[in-house]
């Protein structure tokens, strides 16, 4: 048909550096393609999908709507599954300079938006415009700890309509995610809720017989993780022998009518114990099919009917979020008796059987222990196993787990966001290292393969070069638009601009297009404060600038989608060698650290020596590569990729189809190089003895070696211009885009710059294209020599560089402007001097240790804010703090009942000079309270309720130290209203006889403004708001509760003061001139005053309450409506 033909020249063109497109004119398509012929239903459907997306994004149509049609026919036969604006179509058109220079909003990131209280239509809108002030190109609608709003209700559901219309008349992206927080599967516990044999299961092997002894409580946490809970059913028992090595010397399976003995292990199929991070339910089975169709059903389903006519344009996409199963566990050691975990699902032992021949349930302590003497089942031609070697049920065991859970969860969800046009993205558990994915996932890049944009999650600003390397090796073979990455959890409130243009230029160098910012809070309260910060919005201070980073990445984008990736070595994973030797960890520890080391090691000497590669996974290589496909003289094909040079990297087993087609590609004139050892097994169990042809290269597995052997494929070179060294802190991406490419430098070293050459392979003239400002600026060539054109360029620590290089003919004579270089010796002019400093909102006092009593008993000792609320929690059997807990939306309200009534206490040092001998007088002229008791030195000395507003504090002796104690009482509006300044109360009063009902509007929750400048010396008067002795009931809820406390002490004599906060020190105060006053002389009424003057003022600034609350209505509005909360 139509396709195939095309598909066939676009190949060829492909094949000899062309991509540009071919105009079909409207006379061929009209021949070629008439929709009365039988062409498929799906193509002609994508189609007008396909001009929708382009309708969206302003292309021309219909003038190049028949090249259009082109494209989304050459994009199915590759096996392009969705068409959505994140396939980034205007890469296949013409540069455009105002792009560059304004990108648009598909080419900027998208966080993930946290839903996470209860949700107020208005604040979520003024949240859209404030994300696209800060230059992002949308969000991701994500249910997150804290949400009080019923998850996919109707309330919720409206909400999520309203923010897409608002992204649509903005141009913006409105992505979805498809869980209620994380992982992905149980859509908030509604699986397993209604479906209860969906529960995910998993298989425990232990010693300890159902009920031989009292289970604890279960640990609760946001995974899949297996915990035991004597819910299941038994399934078999193994006696086992062990030697004195700790080698498994013999076991054998049970019958039913077998007695067990002191080395009998039962195996049991359970669900976990039901969990509050699942809203009392578990994790659904990952592993079976029909599952996954329910999580569907209730989740994409739901946005599809909601959201359909947008799918592919405002909705381009919907994020899953680290889908797992069951984690494996493994013995400490061989004489061990802990439980072990493996997952499992009711079809598992049948299916199993049926791809390997045998029952994995005899052979099950294979997986566990090591073996001795005892042959493995042989299937297919497999040999039997001798003594001291892996055992083949490992293996198969790891494979068919990972095929399962790849086969039923991610291609299930695939097919699904396949057919109604959506893009599936997101990222897995557990991807970076060998062990973490054995465990979770069984292998990354098998998930990976029908993901539209296959994603990473990357935290605490790690360096995780294999987990991007990973998902862009098998987005590139498999021709996606892009990749995504998870960016900034975990970084902390400290990490700034510098921070994020670092992690993300590394990232970008290996291939991160779409980057998801984690994360923006839609409100701090709660839980929230603590979920992973810091909040990338409008919580952080500096959100509205932004704009500086994103454009910077958003232009990078516009480049680094062009055309492809110039990878020319491919390497061989060496994910399923660790199978085999993940078993006890003392006899098998070493082995794994060493495959480990090697694993990350390769990939370090490879990239940093500037020798970019794309892993190769050898469970999708059958399908990538036929061994038709393998032409004389050619690259190796691994689907849309192509490599010069294969190198097989110290592996224990190989595939039978990866060996096979690395023999014809060598016998073809391919370049093959095993480094390390060689392979000692096949489909990890026959051995083999490998014997290498001629043209197959053996080297020994060093930096040295590898990239010596690989020198042939370089196309980048950097090094100092001082010493002519190798600099290691650079990474690069390189893009042929036609005629031209493009190259994205990067210095990976946040505190070191380098003055480098960069030789680039081929004759270019480079000009630069600068990210920040987005200009450009032809640069000079140093030299054009032995077919490379050499550059000089400054990289400052977390600098980055863009070329575009256009075709060098002898003729040119395009001269450049040369990098100027701040890094000269500058003169000193004058002394930049700073004489006002004004805060651009009011500061905040931290109250992280109280004394607390419970329900009216004895005050208990001074401890840290969460580990009162944790004593109190353990004492009323409520979740931990540190643990899972429900989410509140699916807490009734007759659980959110109060449980107990806490106090807490909290006290303040300050340092204060009065005269000797003299009277001093507690003056507390405005409060926001009905009372207020005074104590010193623990002895009550009076009320504070009525003007004058004084307590007499006796003679304080100098030198000496007393406790002041102010317990102010509330009253029930933070319990039954919104919380405010009373009318008429003033922070700038200068007298007592100001009017008592000035007119002071306030809306419910807003910022207190702070203390006016023009407030003179003389004015001691201050407001004490401050409500620390509320009897506040626990519940799973907690929030910051803010008030602003001013302490104003009066003494007869010069002093000064030191604020709880810190703001002034007696040091800092003799430097200013001595403040003395006339006394504050405030109505006839009150003579009182004319006896003091005021010599300071004990200032605490921002006061707020880490408290445990009770979630009222009056105090949820409270929380909502402040944006500072």
């Amino acid at each position: 048909m139509l396709a195939s033909v095309i598909f066939a020249s676009a190949e060829h063109r492909r094949q000899v550096g062309g991509t540009s497109p071919r105009r079909l004119g409207p006379r061929s398509i009209e021949q070629d393609y008439n929709p009365g012929k039988k062409i498929q239903k799906r193509i002609i459907r994508r189609i007008e999908q396909y001009k929708v997306v382009f309708v969206a994004l302003a292309l021309p149509v219909p003038e190049s709507w028949y090249c259009d049609c082109y494209h989304l026919i050459l994009l199915l036969n590759k096996g392009a599954t969705t068409i959505t604006r994140l396939r980034y179509f205007k890469a296949e058109l013409a540069w455009s300079e105002d792009d560059f220079l304004n990108p648009p909003a598909e080419y900027r990131g998208a966080p993930l938006w946290c839903w996470n209280t209860k949700l107020q239509r208005n604040r979520l809108l003024r949240q859209i415009d404030q994300l696209a002030e800060m230059g992002l190109g949308g969000f991701h609608i994500h249910s997150r700890v804290g949400l009080d709003t019923p998850y996919m209700g109707e309330e919720f559901m409206g909400h999520v309509k309203a923010s897409v219309e608002t992204a649509k008349a903005k141009g913006l992206l409105a992505c979805l995610y498809d869980e209620d927080r994380w992982p992905s599967g149980a859509a908030g516990g509604l699986v397993v809720a209604e479906n209860p044999e969906f529960k995910a299961v998993h298989l425990l092997l232990t010693k300890r017989k159902y009920g031989s002894f009292n289970l604890p409580p279960p640990l609760q946490g946001a995974n899949g993780q297996a915990r035991r809970s004597e819910l299941g059913s038994l399934i078999a028992r193994y006696d086992l022998q062990r030697g004195d090595d700790g080698l498994a010397t013999s076991f054998k399976r049970l019958d039913d009518d077998q007695t067990a003995g002191s080395n009998t292990w039962f195996a049991y199929v359970e669900p976990n114990p039901p969990s509050e991070w699942f809203n009392g339910q578990t994790y659904v089975d990952t592993l079976e099919p029909r599952a996954i169709q329910k999580f569907i059903e209730e989740t994409h389903e739901k946005y599809y009917s909601l959201l359909g006519s947008d799918f592919g344009t405002t909705v381009p996409s919907i994020f899953t979020d680290e889908p797992q199963f069951a984690h494996k566990s493994r013995l400490a050691n061989s004489e061990s008796e802990e439980d072990l975990f493996l997952p499992w699902t009711a079809s598992f032992a049948q299916s199993f059987q049926k791809e390997y021949g045998y029952d994995i349930l005899d052979q099950l302590p294979r997986i566990l222990w090591d073996v001795q003497q005892a042959p493995a089942p042989q299937h297919k031609g497999q040999c039997a196993i001798t003594q001291g070697a892996p055992s083949a049920a490992r293996y198969h065991f790891h494979d068919h787990v990972c095929e399962r859970f790849v086969s039923a969860f991610m291609d299930t969800v695939a097919a699904w966001c396949r057919d109604k046009n959506i893009a599936l993205i997101g990222h897995m558990m557990h991807e970076p290292t060998l062990l973490s994915q054995t465990k979770a996932l069984g292998e990354a890049m098998r998930c990976y393969r029908n993901l539209d944009m296959p994603g990473v999650d990357m935290l605490c600003d790690a360096y995780e070069y294999n987990t991007v390397k990973q998902a862009t090796s098998v987005a590139r073979q498999n021709g996606s638009c892009g990749v995504m990455s998870e960016i900034y959890g975990v970084t902390n409130w400290t990490f700034d601009f510098a921070g994020h243009k670092g992690a993300g230029d590394w990232q970008a160098a290996l291939g991160i297009t779409f980057r998801v910012r984690h994360l923006t809070w839609v409100s701090m309260a709660g839980e929230a404060k603590r979920d992973y910060p810091a909040c990338i919005g409008y919580q952080s201070p500096w959100y509205k600038e932004y704009k500086y980073i994103e454009d910077h990445f958003s232009r990078l984008n516009i480049a680094l989608t062009r055309g492809r990736a110039v990878v020319r070595v491919a390497v061989i994973h060496p994910i399923e060698s660790f199978w085999l030797d993940y078993g006890p960890m003392d006899s098998s520890a070493a082995k794994c650290k060493f495959r480990e080391d090697m694993f990350s090691s390769v990939t370090s000497w490879l990239l940093h020596g500037l020798v970019d590669f794309d892993f190769v996974s050898e469970s999708l290589l059958p399908q990538q590569t036929s061994l038709d496909s393998i032409q004389p003289g050619s690259p190796f094909p691994v689907e849309d990729s192509r490599y010069d040079v294969v190198v097989v990297p110290n592996l224990k087993t190989i595939r039978r189809t990866t060996l096979d087609r690395l023999r014809w590609f060598s016998q073809n004139s391919g370049t093959v190089i095993f480094a390390g050892d060689l392979p000692s097994m096949l489909d990890g169990s026959a051995p083999v003895n490998l014997t290498l042809e001629d043209n197959v290269k053996h080297i020994p597995l060093t930096q040295y070696h590898l990239l010596q052997s690989l020198e042939a494929y370089r196309d980048i070179r950097i090094t100092s211009k001082d010493n002519g060294d190798t600099i290691s802190s650079m990474l690069y991406q390189l893009r042929q885009d036609g005629a031209k490419s493009f190259l994205f430098m990067c210095n990976t070293h946040r505190k070191r710059c380098f003055a480098t050459e960069i030789g680039i392979k081929g004759l270019w003239i480079p000009t630069v294209l600068d990210t920040i400002i987005g200009e450009r600026n032809v640069v000079p060539v140093s030299r054009r020599s032995n077919g490379w054109t050499w550059i000089e360029w400054h990289f400052e620590a977390c600098g980055s560089l863009l070329v575009e290089l256009s075709p060098y003919a002898n003729q040119s004579t395009v001269t450049g402007t040369p990098q100027e270089v701040f890094r000269a010796d500058w003169t000193t002019v004058a002394q930049v001097d700073i004489d006002h400093v004004e805060l651009s909102e009011p500061n905040v006092l931290l109250l992280d240790y109280a004394s607390f009593s419970t329900d009216g008993k004895a005050w208990e000792p001074e401890t840290e804010i969460l580990r009162i609320d944790n004593i109190i929690r353990e004492r009323l059997g409520l979740p931990l703090k540190g643990e899972a807990y429900r989410q509140p939306w699916a807490v009734s309200g007759r659980e959110r009942e109060p449980k107990a009534e806490i106090r807490l206490r909290y006290r303040f040092t300050g340092a204060i000079s009065t005269c000797d001998a003299q009277r001093v007088v507690l003056h507390i002229p405005h409060f926001a309270g009905p009372v207020i008791v005074v104590y010193l030195n623990g002895k009550r000395r009076g009320t504070v309720a009525l003007q004058p507003d004084t307590v007499e504090l006796g003679v304080l002796e100098p030198g000496q130290e007393f406790e002041l104690r102010i317990e102010c009482y509330g009253n029930r509006e933070n319990s039954f209203g919104t919380l405010h300044m009373p009318d008429g109360v003033s922070r700038c009063t200068h007298s007592l006889a100001a009017p008592a009902r000035a007119d002071f509007p306030r809306r419910a929750g807003e910022t207190h403004p702070p203390i006016s400048l023009c407030e003179k010396s003389g004015n001691a008067q201050r407001i004490l708001e401050i409500i620390t002795d509320l009897r506040i009931p626990t519940s799973d809820v907690e929030d910051q509760f803010r008030v602003d406390p001013v302490l104003s002490v009066p003494s007869t004599s010069e002093g000064s003061a030191t604020g709880a906060d810190c703001t002034s020190s007696p040091t800092e105060r003799q430097r200013e001139p001595c403040r003395q006053t006339e006394g504050v002389v405030t109505s006839d009424d009150a003579p009182f005053f004319n006896e003091f003057t005021y010599s300071e003022s004990l200032y605490i600034s921002d006061l707020w309450f880490n408290t445990p609350l009770f979630a009222t209505s009056g105090y949820q509005q409270f929380c909502e409506d402040g944006d500072h909360t």
